[in-house]
């Protein structure tokens, strides 16, 4: 009779004993999941972006505030700098900006004649962002989710490239802290100041 109350106990350890950990790439793979538009004002609105993540190794975000651990990493600085610590320049002898400095890449479509164009902005007025660590292990580990990145969208004023009424759709690209980028993937389109 006892070995019945065992029974239960034993059959909860080998269910889950037998959980295994789910094996995804090293690269991080996103799906587009949705895009939300609020218009805040007559020249602005409010773009939130989710997509969802699975990475094989547990390493994105960023944790850039003083005294966190990627802080002092030139790999995540804001400008380029070589194997010496010097600023790497530009032709113009301007400091080269760090495209790893973010960790979530944008770009923007604007849907002109029935086809979508890329929508040229200056480097220091790119959508680009980054999210904070998504895990606290520093070991390596199979992570998946969501993000949600919110931005503001500007159009209808002098230089930019947006307007009222335009239909735009977004690319969307992370990277890692191994600088492994992951697949690009779009979003639905949205027209611009009217939501």
């Amino acid at each position: 009779m006892p070995i019945r109350h065992y029974l239960p106990i034993l059959a909860l350890f080998t269910l889950f004993g037998c959980f295994q950990e789910p094996e995804y790439a090293v690269e991080p793979d996103v799906e587009f999941v949705s895009i939300r538009a609020r218009t805040i004002n007559s020249v602005e609105d409010s773009v939130e972006i989710t997509i969802s993540f699975k990475d094989g190794d547990g390493d994105l975000g960023l944790n850039k505030g003083e005294g966190e651990a990627d802080a002092n990493n030139p790999d995540f600085e804001e400008f380029e700098v070589d194997e010496n610590g010097e600023p790497i320049l530009d032709e113009n002898g301007e400091r080269t900006l760090n495209r790893f400095r973010n960790n979530f890449f944008l770009e923007v479509y604007r849907q002109v004649d029935g086809a979508y164009q890329l929508v040229e902005y200056p480097e220091s007025q790119r959508f680009d962002g980054f999210f904070p660590r998504l895990s606290d292990s520093d070991k390596e580990k199979a992570i998946e989710g969501e993000i949600s990145y919110t931005f503001i969208m500007l159009y209808d004023f002098t230089g930019s490239p947006l307007s009222r009424g335009d239909l735009v759709r977004f690319e969307v690209q992370i990277v890692d802290r191994n600088k492994n980028l992951s697949n690009v993937v779009e979003t639905t389109p949205i027209i611009v100041g009217e939501n």
